[in-house]
């Protein structure tokens, strides 16, 4: 028996807050950097290096990218699943289980990999299964000795794909294994090699539709090696492997916050194996994170983390070795800091100034910012700061006093009235719509939201953003997207316009559970949604309550020009139609 409460995983002290933003501008910026004509492919794989793999994968799409990359063909399998609406290469499968997965990944689509003629007839197979023709990228061995045929199989895996009616040449693929070290000359050698390579299978199968050759750094070390397509990974994220003058801005930031504050003397030892010992009397801080979560040891002693009072932002050093589940901090003998406040492990420098980046932890480490950002901790929420489309800041105002507010309430008896009536007001939004949702725990926010959504018919499932606090849902048709906000999970010291929601504001509809009193500055018209239970059940305990067949009221309070008397009067016969009968309030 579990007696065990299911608890939110965001009141995990340790958070790993990622700006879709930032990926979107990153991607941006290399877009731009390389011709149109050349393709980007936005490479997602391990978890969109920690990221999460779908929101990094939509916002390097709104950022330029036309492709997505993944090592694993069931990885792809998940992109496939999201509705992208771009092409997909996994590279990266074994027999075993390939005999089971490849099927299920051509089906949806995915363009995979074949570095021998083993694999290629392994995926022939696999499509010859269930009637289907894919698309392959013949990866070529250049000198990096991982994946790709040699030259000398070349020319049979080229006949053996103009000879099988299941699949097609999509395009030749290798790897730069040095092309982090400017100047070197195996990246022109492996250039050389993957022309030499591309001309025999062209021979044999035919003309290459993408020739693709550079990841991060070869995309920036020289034109020549751009091709037709470029593979970015990390770049995408804020780090740059080589020196280059593109404006990227690190999406992700770990932080964390004090558990414990204790003053001490000279002589204490601090960590196992009395690896730091205090050479003062100081001040020692408990942080509930460690290697657990990911925080490499190495940084033991070395680690510099930015710890933000009342009073001031200030890196102190990390002493002592770094443990399972947490770390000590030196904050020195005139520190302010107490329990509560918030630490920053890495993070970026505009959002928090003067924290370290992944790459200063990298250096410290003698490791490279990829496995910094790969090995932060599935146990550490990722909290996704929403995707702002269009950069433009602008600030929202209304002049003179508004309208008197007017209202309809009606009463609903479970979920699915509360969606009919959802469903009867989303029939009049529009673009540039915001909707607050007020109501205690279980009032049926989110019920409503799903008959929302269902009315404006957008992709994606509706449920309470556990480990998103936006989630864009794009429509299926002509029409706006969907943008749902639960600020219930922001801290207090969070401010909501770090979300950037009015930069989505005037082209999507906007629906913001727990946001009474925090965003209707955000538009001059807006309407408040209250979901209230039974007086009677007020205090009582909910067994279920998302979908509870209790007795709710349910009032619209409609504020601003946006709302004339006529639309509120087509308004309340929609809901009527519904089968309510809508108590009116207000002028």
């Amino acid at each position: 028996m579990n007696l065990t409460p299911e608890i939110d995983p965001l009141m995990s002290p340790n958070r790993a807050e990622v700006s879709l933003k930032a990926i979107a501008h990153n991607t941006a910026q290399l877009r731009a950097a390389i011709p149109d004509y050349i393709a980007l492919m936005a490479v997602v794989k391990a978890d969109g290096y920690g990221h999460g793999m779908v929101d990094a994968a939509r916002a390097a799409i709104a950022g330029g990218a036309t492709w997505l990359g993944v090592a694993h063909p069931v990885t792809a399998l998940d992109l496939a699943h999201a509705d992208l609406d771009v092409p997909i290469l996994a590279w990266l499968h074994e027999p075993v289980s390939a005999k089971n997965m490849l099927p299920h990944a051509i089906g949806a689509g995915v363009d995979l990999a074949v570095s021998s003629l083993a694999q290629l007839e392994a995926v022939i197979e696999a499509a010859r299964s269930i009637e289907r023709r894919v698309r392959v990228h013949v990866a070529l061995e250049t000198g990096m000795g991982r994946e790709g045929a040699f030259a000398s199989e070349v020319e049979k895996i080229g006949a053996a794909i103009l000879e099988s009616p299941h699949v097609s040449l999509a395009g030749a693929m290798s790897h730069l294994f040095n092309a982090d070290v400017p100047g070197d000359a195996s990246v022109r050698e492996q250039a050389e090699r993957f022309e030499a390579m591309c001309e025999r299978l062209e021979a044999s199968a035919g003309p290459i539709p993408l020739r693709h050759l550079s990841a991060s750094a070869g995309a920036l070390a020289g034109e020549e090696f751009r091709y037709d397509m470029v593979r970015p990974g990390i770049t995408l994220y804020g780090y740059s492997p080589v020196e280059t003058d593109l404006d990227l801005r690190p999406a992700m930031s770990l932080t964390s916050r004090i558990s414990l504050v204790k003053s001490v003397e000279a002589g204490q030892v601090v960590g196992y194996g009395a690896r730091f010992v205090t050479e003062r009397a100081t001040t020692l801080a408990l942080v509930p994170i460690g290697y657990a979560d990911g925080l490499d040891r190495r940084l033991t002693n070395r680690l510099q983390v930015l710890v933000q009072t009342t009073s001031a932002s200030r890196l102190v050093p990390q002493v002592g070795t770094i443990s399972m589940d947490q770390i000590v901090l030196d904050l020195g003998p005139d520190s302010d800091a107490k329990p509560g406040d918030r630490v920053v492990i890495f993070g970026d420098p505009q959002r928090y100034p003067g924290v370290w980046t992944a790459q200063d932890l990298a250096r410290e480490a003698g490791t490279i910012s990829y496995e910094i950002l790969t090995s932060v901790s599935s146990r550490v929420p990722r909290i996704v700061l929403p995707l702002a489309s269009d950069p433009t800041e602008r600030t929202w105002s209304v002049e003179g006093e508004p309208p008197a507010p007017r209202s309809f309430t009606v009463r609903t008896s479970g979920a699915e009235d509360t969606r009919r009536a959802a469903r009867a007001i989303a029939h009049h939004a529009k673009a540039g719509d915001l909707f607050v949702l007020d109501g205690p725990l279980g009032a049926g926010k989110t019920t409503f939201t799903q008959g929302f959504a269902r009315e404006l018919d957008v992709r994606g499932n509706v449920a309470s953003p556990t480990f998103v606090i936006a989630r864009v849902h794009p429509a299926n048709a002509e029409g706006p997207n969907l943008v749902h906000v639960d600020a219930y999970r922001l801290d207090e010291d969070w401010d909501i316009e770090n979300l950037d929601l009015d930069s989505d504001l005037d082209t999507s509809i906007t629906l913001v559970e727990w946001g009474r009193d925090r965003v209707e500055h955000l538009a001059s018209s807006y309407a408040i949604v209250e979901l209230r239970r039974a007086e009677s059940l007020q205090s009582g305990p909910l067994d279920d309550p998302d979908d509870t067949d209790e007795e709710r009221s349910l009032t619209v309070t409609f504020v601003g020009e946006r709302y004339t008397r006529e639309e509120l009067v087509r308004i309340g016969i929609d809901l009527r139609e519904a089968g309510f009968n809508p108590e009116q309030g207000g002028e």
